[in-house]
């Protein structure tokens, strides 16, 4: 009787576990490989990072999710190398797993366009360490603020700035709050990239004037910034045809990562926006969104079915 088939899945995300759970009932013996023997649910790692959610609420270990999967095994290990005509994997203690077939789902990392001297003044968010690493940041600002009696300088502990793209000009596509998704249909004829793309970024300026509101009285400001458009971000980066040659000639006219900086850093260090909060600047100045992004009802109930949909107790 021949051996079965093996397959080596590296990566316990969410591309390793759905392609290990397609196996479960294949002929074949599946060994899923992750530098952590947890899976980690991304999408609320700014829970954490902001303290409503514990890194243990997110996390799920790997065998537990695969437990009743009696042709699966997962190890814990980093792959540091592939020899595809060998057709093995090598980990970092130099233990060798062999395969037949390889399923690559590794993940992603935060890139900086190759500007890596970013990291040190913008982490990335996408690990437990660094989530965490980001929530130490806030509540300590907290914690200084509170031990702090010149009012400017509880000010300066205590200035949020969420930067985002321009919302004034994505007002033709406001949130559709009774379809949070925004994919009633998905067939190519109907799915728009760019109306999606817009209600995200309507969205994170209605998240902002409902935390401003929230906050109201305690010190903390919050308001939201437009970068611009700048040099060096990739945008655009699969955008084909005409679409690429306008965005590959725009981009030697626009200004560089320091103007794009520019107005973040001044609304969260200047003392002339010291107090302000519930705005969106761009350019140091202060403009205001389209009218459905400001409306209090309308930003309360994105508030409210967001904390639904991820489990949180509505605030």
């Amino acid at each position: 009787m021949s051996p079965r088939h093996r397959v080596v899945i590296i990566g316990g995300g969410f591309g390793g576990l759905r392609a290990a759970r397609a196996l479960r009932s294949a002929p074949v013996d599946v060994t899923l490989i992750d530098r952590r023997n947890y899976h980690l649910f991304q999408p609320l790692l700014y829970q954490v990072a902001t303290g409503s959610l514990s890194p243990g609420q997110i996390a799920a270990p790997i065998r537990s999710v695969l437990s009743r999967q009696k042709n699966t095994r997962v190890l814990m290990g980093e792959v540091v190398d592939v020899d595809p005509d060998a057709r093995r994997v090598v980990l970092a203690d130099g233990a060798v797993v062999e395969y037949d077939s390889l399923i690559v789902a590794a993940g992603s990392q935060t890139s900086y366009y190759g500007h890596d001297d970013w990291r040190q003044w913008a982490p990335g968010m996408k690990s437990i360490e660094e989530a965490t690493n980001i929530r130490h940041k806030i509540l300590y600002a907290f914690e200084v603020a509170e031990r702090l009696a010149d009012p400017a300088e509880r000010r300066a502990w205590l200035r949020f700035v969420i930067v985002g793209a321009d919302p004034r000009s994505l007002a033709r596509v406001p949130v559709d709050l009774d379809d949070l998704a925004a994919v009633p249909d998905v067939r190519p004829a109907s799915f728009r990239p760019f109306a999606l793309y817009g209600r995200t970024k309507n969205m994170n300026a209605m998240f902002g004037y409902a935390l401003a509101r929230r906050l109201d009285g305690t010190g903390s400001t919050v308001n939201g910034a437009h970068p611009g458009v700048i040099r060096g971000t990739a945008l655009g980066r699969h955008s084909r045809g005409a679409l690429r040659v306008f965005g590959a000639t725009l981009s030697l006219f626009v200004p560089g990562p320091d103007a794009g900086a520019d107005t973040p850093a001044w609304l969260a260090v200047s003392p002339e926006v010291a107090g302000v909060t519930g705005r969106f600047f761009a350019k140091r100045q202060e403009f205001p969104t389209a009218p459905h992004t400001t409306d209090v009802a309308r930003c309360d109930r994105l508030w409210e079915e967001s904390a639904r949909l991820v489990g949180l107790p509505v605030a």
